[in-house]
């Protein structure tokens, strides 16, 4: 996913003029960047979608659900309409509403283009002229014909115009969730010359790109894709990127990059099987996206900002709205800001424009659905809502600018003494006004409500503290609050910088011992732990043994800790599992749960395997919707009979520190083979270089074990695209201390490959 930013939202109330006092509810609000301000521009509109404006600088917007349709259908018959929203008082709010085309049966989205109009409508292109020059445009052309359409779902067509190369594109959503084509203009985006001619397909494999814009930059295409709603609603991602001229882009075989959709579903899923050479060549030549955002937001519209009036970190960054969220991780519902190059890389995100869904997971208290954006000369954003309340709203900063110069860790482990010296710069600040006041809110970390920073001159101020973080979990802010008082009213602006506190290690609960802080409680036919050294052992001097009388008599065994443990900055519950005398039965069950995840049914997933007399290390991810609730209990429950053994069980960290002792290069082409290096130096004392290839994308793990078998250090275990890597490794074991001098053995195991190489330490 990509790496979010906290832009410090505030809530304000949204300004409603008094025009529309009648039409919009009074009591709404909304959450934004400080010194942002949002009001009503346009009321009574029905399904308002995307804009755009006029060679007259008047702004248009598609009004697809006329005539009283429903939320995703036609009315029937030819009832959408495009109309004028002029602000001819320069007041900031729409004089009237003109309806300047209509007969159309499900118009999305439009484009000026050398005088006239263009309208996606959801079985062709529109073309409509206005002979007279009085705004209404009465004759109208197809300018292309036979879009394939259906009666659901992804009706919506969205329309580009590339002016400088004299080229139209339009977006063509799939006609199921997960299927097969009949044509291949569905899923697609579609290419036309200026003139109508040329139509190809551009590019594939795209479900729903129902956003489509260029950049300001490089005038190249860019889309926000809608994904397939697989039944884990944290999955799959949607996607922001660059659209390449004969791109595929995943549907309907994969998503993200490169990650293939579970074909072992029911309905459709299953049946795409099996995929054919050419299907697998598809997804090899997808590319990783510029932008992943959470499953099922529903983006729509992406705009990017070429104007100046706001601060300039926002200044070609991109826009783009999300009009649902209800299936998924995220209440959605919101704008959200894409920080990225005009190449695709080094994407952030964070939200920018929150509040339509006030109180989830009340679904009554939506009250706003965002889809179209666009910016006019002077720099506002307008945003259009198309249910719940018929909008199109106005985004404005009139407040002050300001930039942050230092250095902030993004991660920090916790317990670590937060070094923070920052330089705020102001712009904007009004001549004549008082002096602003700066202050810093460090209370997350448990310092000052409000620090005043020490003014170098009128727009520069330096903030400078240290701040202990133990006991600190979680995503924590430090928010700078700026106000100047003018002769007009007081000007206001802000910032925001996070700092996400892990913990520093994995925790563990079973080694050579419990952990003191934890407790056993077995159930059923199992009988105490007991610890053994003279069995097999997988990591220091003794394992678990466990022991289960009877014939298919069930048990459980609950590893309770004194206090619930924070789960926020561990990714997962590791442990080794050797079978030993141990056996399934017929209809053997062997499940574990890290509460209050569900239960993983371990022999259903082929985690343990009883053939396999020899430890074997089990991962269980812990689920990332759970990261805010807290670990009450580990429970194993299971039917199996014989003794088994278990070690080395801990809850693992996603943290890995700036100054690690694995430092991960990925160098860039795709290799031919997939292998594995031998390290240099080597005899090596302090540190040596391990270098790898992978030729697909893998889930690797790359671990170091001593002569006995045993493992002393994971260095990687994770998912990565093809490519050359190295990485260095400084001779420390998993707990941070120097290993003694001897020989080592480094594995790396990709998918159904392993390679081993010879270390040797010399102290």
């Amino acid at each position: 996913m990509t790496p979010e930013l906290e832009l410090g939202l505030e809530s304000m109330p949204l300004i409603v003029p008094e025009r529309f006092v009648d039409v919009v509810p009074g009591d709404l609000s909304l959450n934004l960047p400080p010194g942002f301000t949002a009001q009503v521009f346009a009321a009574g509109l029905e399904g308002p979608r995307f804009m755009a404006w006029s060679p007259e600088g008047v702004l248009h917007v598609a009004n697809m659900k006329a005539g009283g349709a429903e939320e995703f259908t036609p009315a029937g018959g030819s009832r959408s309409q495009i109309v004028a929203l002029p602000d001819r008082n320069g007041d900031g709010v729409a004089d009237t509403l003109i309806v300047v085309s209509d007969d159309l049966r499900w118009a999305h989205s439009l484009a000026f283009y050398q005088g006239d109009l263009y309208v996606a409508d959801t079985h062709q292109l529109v073309r409509f002229t206005q002979p007279d020059g009085d705004g209404v445009y009465q004759q109208r052309s197809i300018f292309a014909d036979k879009i394939p359409t259906a009666s659901s779902p992804h009706l919506t067509r969205t329309i580009v115009v590339d002016e400088t190369n004299d080229k139209i594109y339009l977006s063509v959503g799939s006609t199921c969730d997960v299927c097969r084509e009949r044509t291949e203009e569905r899923a697609a985006i579609l290419e036309f010359n200026g003139d109508g001619s040329g139509r190809r397909v551009f590019a594939r494999g795209l479900r729903n790109a129902i956003g489509l814009t260029l950049h300001p930059l490089t005038n190249e295409l860019w889309a926000t894709n809608n994904g397939h709603t697989e039944a884990v609603n944290s999955l799959p991602p949607e996607w922001i990127d660059i659209v390449r001229d004969g791109g595929f882009y995943g549907w309907p075989f994969a998503y993200a990059y490169q990650v293939y959709f579970d074909f072992q579903r029911t309905g459709t899923y299953r049946r795409m099987l099996p995929l054919t050479r050419a299907d697998s060549l598809d997804v090899q030549s997808m590319q990783p996206p510029a932008a992943l955002i959470a499953a099922h937001l529903a983006p729509m519209a992406i705009h990017f900002y070429d104007r100046q009036a706001f601060p300039r970190m926002y200044h070609n960054a991109a826009f783009v709205a999300c009009r649902a969220g209800f299936r998924g991780p995220d209440p959605g519902h919101k704008v959200v800001a894409l920080f990225v190059e005009p190449d695709g890389s080094g994407a952030r995100v964070g939200d920018f424009l929150t509040g339509f869904w006030p109180q989830p997971p009340r679904r009554s208290t939506i009250w706003g659905n965002p889809v179209g954006l666009e910016t006019d000369e002077q720099g506002a954003l307008y945003l259009t809502s198309d249910w719940n309340n018929h909008l199109v709203l106005k985004v404005e900063f009139p407040g002050i600018d300001a930039s942050w110069e230092g250095d902030l860790p993004d991660t920090l482990s916790t317990g670590l003494e937060l070094a923070v010296q920052a330089t705020i710069r102001l712009r904007g600040v009004i001549a004549g006004g008082q002096a602003p006041r700066v202050l810093a809110d460090l209370s997350s970390l448990g310092g000052p409500e409000a620090l005043a920073l020490i003014a170098r001159d009128e727009s520069t101020f330096h903030l400078e503290t240290s701040l202990p973080t133990e006991g600190i979990r979680g995503r924590q802010r430090i928010v700078v609050h700026i106000e100047q008082q003018t002769a007009t009213g007081v000007r206001r602006g802000g910032l925001v910088r996070t700092v996400v506190l892990m913990p520093g290690g994995d925790l563990p609960i079973l080694d050579d011992e419990l952990a003191a802080d934890w407790e056993a409680l077995p159930s059923g036919a199992l009988e105490p732990l007991y610890f053994a050294a003279d069995g097999p052992v997988y990591s220091g001097d003794t394992a678990v043994s466990m022991r289960v009388e009877g014939e298919g008599t069930g048990w459980t065994l609950r590893l309770n800790p004194a206090a619930a443990v924070e789960r926020f900055g561990y990714r997962a519950l590791v442990f080794a599992f050797h079978p030993g005398d141990a056996q399934p039965g017929a209809e053997g069950r062997f499940s574990v749960s890290p509460r209050p995840d569900a239960l993983v049914d371990l022999l259903g997933t082929g985690q343990v395997d009883f053939d396999q007399r020899q430890w074997q290390e089990v991962e269980i991810p812990l689920d990332p919707q759970n990261q805010d609730q807290k670990l009450n209990s580990i429970l194993f429950t299971s039917n199996i009979r014989g003794t088994f053994h278990l070690d080395h069980m801990r809850l693992v960290s996603a943290y890995v520190p700036r100054a690690t002792a694995v430092l991960e290069t990925y160098i860039g082409q795709r290799p031919r083979h997939l292998s594995l290096e031998q390290n240099y130096p080597n005899p090596f004392n302090h540190s040596t270089v391990i270098r790898y290839h992978l030729a697909a994308p893998s889930q690797l793990r790359l671990d170091v074990f001593d002569l006995a078998g045993q493992k002393v250090r994971s260095l990687l275990h994770t998912h990565q695209p093809a490519g050359s890597y190295q990485l260095s490794w400084d001779g420390r074991n998993d707990q941070g201390r120097e290993l003694a001098t001897g020989i080592y053995f480094v594995k790396v195991q990709a998918s159904a490959y392993t390679e081993v190489r010879k270390l040797l330490l010399l102290k």
